[in-house]
């Protein structure tokens, strides 16, 4: 069955800002403003024992940091799937401080598709390579500090998140879709990224072939 070409959206955003001190008082003493991202976060290292810690945190100067990908292969951090329910809970509540509710969606939609593509590619109910958990959660640094960041990625998903002095970018950040439209099954017809798409179509349509030749690679 032909399949519509995988989507992919690569996004470079600042967004999110956050002032974390106001001195406002008549006794000028400095109230503390915890940002809901940073709260989050730290609720969520609460949660991990010893060891999930040690595999989800990392100095913010770690090089681990810059490297970022959004293919089906080990990262670094640790996974949806290792987390408890409480984690997983938590993990979701730091997740929609970065994201819309209509991104956090379209992100956990994203990790579904995996159980398509494991029925695409004949895969058995056991494959590991296609799963919807096998995505990686990452701290570098620690909340409290005036720099410090954190990652959640897997198959066609990256989110970078990086704060200083409470000012949150997310770059950067992929969404992919695969495939672009559900073959068969209960979901059959379902396009994750199928506004995206249709733009980006759109857009391609409206170039001449001379803007195509510097659009295109």
């Amino acid at each position: 069955m032909k399949l519509l070409a995988p989507i992919a959206i690569l996004i470079g955003l600042s967004v999110f800002s956050w002032n974390r001190t106001n001195a406002t008082d008549t006794k000028k003493h400095t109230v503390t403003v915890v940002s809901p991202m940073e709260k989050a976060a730290t609720d969520l290292m609460k949660t991990l024992d010893q060891d999930q810690k040690n595999q989800a945190s990392l100095p913010f100067e770690d090089q681990e940091r810059s490297f970022w990908h959004f293919t089906p292969s080990p990262h670094r951090g640790l996974t949806w799937e290792k987390m408890k329910s409480n984690q997983q809970k938590a993990l979701l509540v730091l997740l929609k401080t970065g994201l819309s509710e209509k991104g956090l969606d379209k992100a956990r939609e994203i990790m579904a598709l995996e159980l398509v593509l494991r029925d695409i590619e004949g895969r058995g109910p056991d494959d590991h390579y296609r799963h919807p958990e096998l995505y990686y959660f990452m701290l570098f640094g620690q909340p409290e500090d005036e720099l410090w960041g954190w990652r959640f990625e897997g198959h066609h998903l990256s989110l970078n998140y990086t704060s200083v002095s409470a000012q949150v970018s997310v770059t950067p950040a992929f969404m992919g879709s695969n495939p672009a439209e559900v073959p068969h099954g209960p979901e059959k017809g379902k396009r994750v990224l199928a506004e995206e798409e249709d733009l980006a179509r759109q857009l391609l349509a409206s170039f001449r072939p001379e803007q195509l030749n510097k659009v295109l690679i």
